[in-house]
C-alpha cells in the first residue's frame, strides 16, 4: 500500500499552524516528513473517531511521541501531533487496538 499523504488545499497548513509548534520544526516540510517518518516507523492500529464515529488508522512513535492519524482506507493524513498522555492518550482512544 502506497504512503498516505496529506489532502490538497489549506488542511496540512492549519495544521503545521496549530501543532507545529509543540514540535522541533521549523517549516511545514519537516512537519510533513514527520507525519510520514511516523506512519513509516510508528506502530499501527485502529480505533474510532469519537467526532465522526468512523473508523481511523493512527501511527504511534514512542520513542518521539509522535502520533499520525489516518483515514480508514490510509489514504490521507488527518493530522500529526504529540499527544500530552504519550502512549496512555493512544491506548485511551475509542475502540483503540494499540498494544
Amino acid at each position: 500500500m502506497p504512503l498516505p499523504s496529506w489532502p490538497p488545499g489549506p488542511t496540512l497548513h492549519r495544521h503545521f499552524r496549530d501543532h507545529g509548534p509543540k514540535f522541533p520544526y521549523a517549516s511545514v516540510r519537516e512537519y510533513a516528513n514527520s507525519s510520514i517518518e511516523t506512519v513509516t516507523i510508528g506502530i499501527s492500529f485502529t480505533y474510532t473517531d469519537d467526532t465522526t464515529r468512523r473508523q481511523r488508522i493512527g501511527y504511534y512513535h514512542r520513542a518521539s511521541n509522535r502520533f499520525t492519524a489516518v483515514t480508514g482506507d490510509g489514504r490521507r493524513i488527518l493530522t500529526h501531533y504529540p499527544p500530552d498522555r504519550g502512549e496512555r492518550y493512544v491506548e485511551e482512544l475509542t475502540d483503540s487496538t494499540y498494544r
